[in-house]
């Protein structure tokens, strides 16, 4: 976030802050001249720091603990309870509503039946609509579970006391009953054991839907059975749904939340700020997910950190209630495009322990790492990679092993895990020995780095020997010109599609002339004429789609209506073009795909409710039916690829890191039946593909359907197994300032892929353009260069494919100093063959 936009936030607050980073200590002091000054002492925070030692820290082997079920994410949480343990998670109860099971662990941490299999889940069917996000803690004999329920806008906090076989021990009880919009839940005992409960809240009247932002304007605070209090949000900022954080500073509650600007963007960074009666001072900036070790304030805190525009860290630090620090932050483990890697502390071998789960490339396998600290903050020494396996997040539940004497001294955790391709809650145990340490050298590099691992060996590569795709350029001239403006960034650039039909190439593209923003369309004959650019749709903000559909093509773009983005819907056939608008059902559309040929459509934005949500549009020559919602998303959820399957239609959808794709991403894939016509309340992302770096596409594969992404400078093709992505191959390198996926485009099992490609030898800084053929997963041909200009690799670069005739739409500066903001959309037709060996 800029510093002038944080100041906003914060304008209000008493207190000054202090960034996550530490700040420079108070001036040396002044001696005579007649008195040779002492060497100065270096200040504690420019101190240089010893390497921490790898510590000898062990865990075992992650086991089944429970079942879960698929597109439903877990929510573990733990709690420990004398020399036993419960765990509860979501999952789906025999009649398919969401509900949450629980589970008791013996003394050792495992969940056996007197056979030694897994033991049955107990299901809790009496909780109301959709308990999410529980959290448990124990009080004796007995632990107390927190919850939030219900539908969207119409939500509150509930709690349940369990026995130590995790039956109830009477019936649900209301904590917070004000109807709205509450985040996860936040739950300690304060020091007279009384359980007291945290979370932010937003009344129904001005509650947004969605809660991948901040949304919320209080926080509320409340024991069982009495009046909740309300505490505010800063000026001009707001709380998110990540659960409070209660601390006792002289007996009392302090509450920590992660908060935001009112009108927050993606991409922005959140605060940690303190929260107490007299109203909320800032802590630091930048950290998200923060945990902290203990229930005294000021603790010890672990986050997530964005440490360059694209890496990522866990920082550990201890900050006092003004914010300051007396040592700056440690970052205990850096790795490039962090996904959602949420810290957790735990108490090993006497000494806090900060533990992280770390997604590496595009497979849900993760690593469990592992740094010790001093009761003062300094750190002892880590242990990378304790274990490594496959879940479907990166959040876990931990609880350390209680002051009883004989119990398990290990720290228990538990995963939201996979077993195969089945969705299992995992559990493991860690323990150290401070007294000794670990050889770098059984360190394996990659894990040492926390990097990518790195790519198998490519079967082909643009500097080696690669199947040639041999283009012949053909027709070539501009489309359509398109006014930038005086600000080249602004919030809608100009977008571009093509489509092949049967009487020729339809093209469409996004231009601004004279602040008139349009869709313009011009057809592109066989024989290489194109005809006059006519707009279609006034004041069109973007295209979100174009396919061949209905004999032609069909387009996607959105209108205002209402102060809502609304969608229209563009048909093309021959040389007639008309288009028709979906005034209701659904709005402030974020991303749209067609299927080629059939004309459906798939999207994701909002009903009329405000939920975001992925909806169905089926479409007739010309006409438009009614949206159909099929499932909940979150809103920063886009759907980017559709590819039929059978009777159905597979989706790969993307999330963004709430930091935005350049610091992580996810992907997850739907199977949308023909006949579909029930809502889900299903999340797609419970069950993550993986987290590729790149831009994705799907690809048919001769059995199946694959994945393509890109690895750096490598374009790699994974299978799709039911929910993983399995047996990743590299298709071919790219050379070293290239690796950009531009653009796809499909006619049958044949798909023609676009990137932007860097240059060998002399033209390194060369920009230029690759274009790779597929058939059915089989790389067939590849041509390091087409069209002979590098404008081509711009973004916005698009193409369409019919037979070996390609067509390429691509934008490049207008070459007139009269018109110093212009681009010119140009085409290009070409003749590519493929087969020939370079």
């Amino acid at each position: 976030m800029q510093q002038s936009t944080l100041r906003t936030v914060i304008a209000a607050l008493a207190l000054s802050a202090c960034r996550s980073a530490p700040t420079p200590g108070p001036a040396a002091p002044q001696h005579s001249a007649a008195t040779p000054p002492p060497t100065a002492a270096r200040p504690a925070w420019l101190a240089p720091h010893e390497a921490p030692r790898l510590l000898r820290c062990e865990a075992t082997d992650v086991v089944t603990a429970g079942h879960l079920s698929p597109g439903v994410a877990a929510h573990p949480a733990l709690a420990r309870n004398q020399r036993r343990g419960l765990m509860v998670f979501r999952l789906l109860n025999p009649q398919g509503a969401v509900t949450l099971g629980v589970q008791p662990l013996n003394e050792q941490g495992q969940s056996l039946d007197a056979e030694g299999h897994v033991a049955s889940t107990l299901v809790l069917n009496e909780l109301g609509l959709n308990p999410s996000h529980p959290t448990l803690i124990a009080e004796g004999d007995h632990y107390l579970l927190v919850y939030r329920r219900g539908a969207d806008r119409q939500q509150s906090i509930a709690a349940l006391r369990l026995r130590a076989d995790g039956t109830p021990s009477g019936a649900v009880t209301a904590v917070f009953s004000a109807a709205g919009q509450y985040g996860a839940p936040g739950l300690a005992l304060a020091p007279d054991g009384s359980p007291l409960v945290a979370a932010a809240f937003e009344p129904s009247r001005t509650a947004p839907i969605g809660s991948d932002r901040p949304f919320a304007s209080q926080l509320l605070r409340g024991t069982l059975g009495a009046p909740p209090s309300a505490l505010d949000a800063p000026p001009n900022g707001r709380f998110d749904d990540d659960a409070p954080v209660i601390l006792f500073e002289d007996n009392q509650p302090v509450l920590y939340a992660s908060a935001g600007p009112e009108e927050i963007e993606q991409g922005v960074e959140r605060a940690l700020v303190r929260v107490t009666r007299e109203g909320a001072s800032l802590v630091a900036r930048d950290l998200d997910f923060a945990s902290p070790h203990g229930a005294q304030s000021p603790p010890l805190w672990a986050w997530r950190s964005r440490l360059t525009r694209t890496d990522s860290g866990i920082r550990a630090g201890r900050f006092d209630a003004l914010g300051e620090s007396a040592r700056p932050p440690v970052t205990t483990v850096a790795f490039r495009h962090a996904f959602e890697a949420a810290p957790r502390w735990v108490t090993v071998a006497g000494h806090p322990a900060a533990l992280n789960l770390t997604g590496l490339s595009d497979d849900p396998v993760v690593t469990l790492n592992l740094s010790l600290f001093d009761p003062e903050g300094r750190h002892l020494g880590r242990s990378p990679v304790l274990t490594s396996f496959a879940t479907r997040s990166t959040h876990f539940a931990a609880a350390s092993a209680p002051d009883v004497e004989g119990a398990d001294a290990a720290a228990w955790l538990v995963f939201d895990g996979l077993d195969g391709t089945t969705p299992e809650v995992l559990l493991s145990r860690v323990q150290c020995d401070t007294s000794q340490s670990v050889n770098r050298l059984e360190i394996a590099p990659a894990a040492e780095a926390q990097d990518i691992t790195p790519a198998d060996p490519a079967p082909a590569s643009l500097e080696r020997e690669a199947p040639a795709l041999r283009c012949t350029a053909g027709p070539s001239g501009v489309f359509a010109a398109h006014d930038l403006g005086d600000d080249a960034t602004r919030e809608h650039p100009t977008e571009s599609a093509v489509v092949s039909t049967p009487a020729g190439a339809r093209l469409f593209a996004i231009v601004e002339q004279s602040n008139r923003r349009q869709l313009v369309s011009a057809l592109l004959s066989p024989q290489g004429r194109l005809g006059p650019a006519q707009p279609i749709v006034a004041n069109a903000e973007s295209l979100y789609a174009a396919e061949r559909a209905h004999q032609g093509a069909l387009a996607v773009t959105a209108y205002r209506f209402q102060n809502h983005r609304r969608l229209d819907v563009v048909f093309a056939r021959g040389g007639a073009v008309s288009h028709q608008l979906i005034p209701s059902g659904f709005r402030d559309v974020r991303s749209v795909v067609a299927v080629a040929d059939r004309g459906t459509l798939f999207a994701t934005g909002d009903d009329e409710s405000g939920r975001a949500v992925l909806v169905r549009i089926d479409t007739a020559p010309g006409r438009v039916g009614p949206p159909l919602a099929l499932m909940r998303v979150g809103v920063n959820d886009h759907v980017i690829d559709a590819l039929r399957e059978g009777s159905a239609t597979r989706l790969l959808i993307e999330r963004a890191d709430r930091h935005g794709l350049n610091v992580g991403r996810a992907i997850a894939t739907v199977l949308i039946q023909d006949n579909a016509r029930t809502f889900q309340e299903t999340d797609p992302f419970a069950d993550v593909l993986g987290y590729p770096r790149g831009a994705s596409l799907l690809s048919p594969l001769a059995e199946g359907v694959g994945v393509l992404h890109q690895e750096e400078h490598t374009l790699k093709l994974s299978r799709v197994d039911v929910r993983r992505l399995r047996e990743a191959q590299s298709l071919f390198d790219l050379f070293a300032d290239g690796g950009e996926l531009l653009a796809s485009t499909r006619e049958g099992n044949t798909q023609l892929v676009a990137l932007r490609t860097g240059a060998s030898g002399e033209n390194a800084q060369h920009r230029a353009i690759t274009l790779a053929r597929l058939e059915r997963g089989v790389l067939r041909g590849v041509t390091a260069q087409a069209p002979n200009d590098g404008s081509a690799a711009a973004e916005g670069t698009t193409l369409a494919l019919s037979g070996d005739t390609v067509t390429q739409l691509f934008q490049r500066p207008v070459d007139d100093p009269q018109r110093p903001h212009t681009v010119a959309w140009h085409y290009l037709q070409s003749t590519c063959t493929a087969g020939v060996q370079r």
